[in-house]
């Protein structure tokens, strides 16, 4: 039998990689898991707080909640999610990016 290797960790995200508005809000992130989660599996940076919610049959909904990214620069962070890794970009204001509509219309 073959499985994808990152099907063999314990924990693993649907969304590997997230990009996010400088304005920030809420996000989802389902998590797969052979394991019980529970917030102290979280390893987020200062600007993302999350609470996790069971779904059922080991998966998890991850509530991420990113703070506006005021600091004149991209922010990019690495979280854990106990053995899952996800990266988070979140773009400055007036980037030509997921924001244009915002800051050009």
């Amino acid at each position: 039998e073959f499985a994808r290797y990152d099907f063999t960790r314990d924990t693993r995200a649907e969304q590997e990689t997230l990009k996010v508005d400088y304005v920030g809000g809420d996000i989802q992130v389902r998590v797969h898991s052979n394991k019980a989660l529970t917030t102290s599996h979280l390893v987020l940076p200062s600007w993302i707080s999350g609470s996790i919610a069971d779904a059922g049959n080991g998966v998890y909904d991850l509530t991420l909640r990113i703070t506006q990214n005021d600091t004149g620069a991209d922010r990019v962070a690495i979280m854990e999610v106990d053995t899952a890794l996800v990266k988070v970009e979140q773009v400055i204001a007036g980037d030509y990016g997921i924001d244009y509509g915002f800051d050009y219309s």
